[in-house]
């Protein structure tokens, strides 16, 4: 929804766009958290079955996860760029 609405030129106040870029810079944190500290952390070790599948399930979640990093970089530099142009 964020996405859209940077991209669909609905932020087009100096407010709005430091909302979004808060909200940006909020989900990126709770991203890294979640990898972290929910993917990341998930152990197999102990498991006596299903290793296998755990692994390859934490690995495509961590995949999924890095793929979403570049597109709010991505979409803070927009941000930034429309911050710019407008008037103070």
């Amino acid at each position: 929804a964020l996405e859209e609405e940077v991209r669909g030129g609905a932020c087009r106040s100096r407010e709005r766009i430091g909302v979004a870029r808060t909200e940006v810079a909020q989900l990126n944190g709770s991203l890294e958290k979640l990898q972290l500290e929910g993917v990341d952390s998930v152990t197999v070790g102990e498991l006596e079955s299903g290793k296998t599948d755990v692994r390859a399930q934490r690995k495509q979640l961590n995949v999924e996860i890095e793929t979403i990093f570049p597109r709010l970089t991505v979409l803070n530099t927009e941000l930034a760029a429309v911050f710019a142009m407008l008037p103070s």
